[in-house]
């Protein structure tokens, strides 16, 4: 229970905030009673990236309201399997070995392209310093916003992905650059839900991603960069290429000691992308 009756919301926000989860001293998961002035409370929950992504997290919401619920509902019968995530890549036999190679060759040469045609590195990937209080801000878009975007997008061929991505790049720009946004090479790594849509079940992180390129002259527009990121990214969707690299990208993981993770991660860090969705 963390009691934070006396302190404004920007305290308490930031109380939560600085909560770090440590794997090797505690568990992935954590629920927070945060009790308000009137002795009321909200019910915070924190789970680590690590045990399962944001739509096996909103499974594991709707099990703890049904708990709650037990009078009136049945409770799960049986636990909600954690399955690999290559079972999300549907090919099998020849097929699959060509899936594989087609990712490695993606990662592969990603690696390289970061080598031969470094980026341009934004303020925030300068800044050595980790300390102090991790601050947040939240903003909340109305969904009737949201929904007036439908006729604007339909019109320019852009997805809420999309816009958000873009406006996320051009704000990122805007406030590293000061002034503007810095020219010259620059890269969004866009996380990719790969989990099918149908009789698909699993407690465990089911994602992928696409590293996306784009040259930005000084001062681009939000919807500038948003079209560029859909161009960039069309090619490798329409291969099923955050998919394909699921098989290479697991094996790479496995077989790389934690040791030489950690070094690559924190010590001996090259800028392999400057902006984060």
């Amino acid at each position: 229970v963390l009691d934070l009756r006396q302190a404004p919301d920007p305290e308490r926000e930031a109380a939560l905030a600085d909560r770090f989860l440590d794997l090797e001293r505690e568990a992935p998961l954590a629920l927070t009673w945060v009790r308000r002035a009137d002795d009321q409370g909200v019910l915070v929950f924190q789970q680590h990236h690590s045990l399962a992504d944001g739509r096996a997290f909103l499974g594991l919401l709707a099990d703890f309201i049904r708990c709650l619920d037990a009078t009136t509902s049945p409770l799960p019968a049986e636990p909600v399997a954690r399955r690999a995530e290559s079972d999300c890549v549907p090919q099998r036999g020849l097929a699959r070995a060509a899936a594989f190679l087609r990712g490695a060759l993606h990662t592969l040469g990603e690696l390289l392209l970061g080598t031969l045609k470094p980026l341009t590195p934004l303020f925030s990937n300068k800044g050595p310093d980790y300390t102090g209080r991790n601050r947040t801000r939240h903003l909340r878009i109305p969904v009737a916003r949201i929904e007036g975007w439908r006729e604007r997008r339909r019109r320019l061929g852009l997805s809420v992905n999309d816009l958000l991505a873009g406006a996320l790049c051009a704000a990122l720009a805007r406030w590293s650059g000061k002034l503007g946004s810095p020219p010259g090479r620059h890269n969004l790594l866009m996380p990719i839900d790969v989990r099918p849509r149908e009789g698909f079940e699993s407690f465990a992180n089911h994602l992928s991603s696409v590293q996306l390129r784009w040259r930005a002259p000084a001062g681009t527009r939000a919807l500038d960069v948003a079209r560029a990121l859909q161009r960039a990214a069309a090619p490798l969707l329409a291969a099923r290429v955050p998919w394909k690299r699921l098989l290479f990208d697991g094996l790479l993981l496995r077989l790389t000691p934690p040791s030489a993770l950690r070094d690559s991660l924190l010590v001996k860090r090259r800028l392999l992308t400057n902006y984060s969705f």
